[in-house]
């Protein structure tokens, strides 16, 4: 599906044609709290956003009165049980 599409220039980071599918290395978004410099460079923020649109979110930060903090899950391949 990501055949046609282009990669952007961070850190593998794909984007298909339709742009309705996006990919980004889990090396690419480290969970946990983000500063400004990054949030910009936050491979979930750029595949969702892209990367003028994370460069904008991370200004915008600066007028938000929280700290922005990505959430997820990390499975293990060895503790999963078929």
């Amino acid at each position: 599906m990501l055949k046609g599409g282009r990669e952007l220039s961070f850190g593998g980071i794909r984007v298909s044609q339709d742009r309705r599918l996006r990919y980004a290395p889990k090396e690419s978004y480290p969970l946990g709290d983000h500063t400004i410099k990054s949030l910009e460079k936050d491979g979930y923020v750029i595949g969702s956003y892209g990367e003028s649109g994370a460069e904008k979110l991370a200004d915008f930060q600066v007028y938000l009165d929280v700290n922005l903090e990505l959430r997820g899950l990390i499975f293990q391949k060895d503790k999963i049980r078929d």
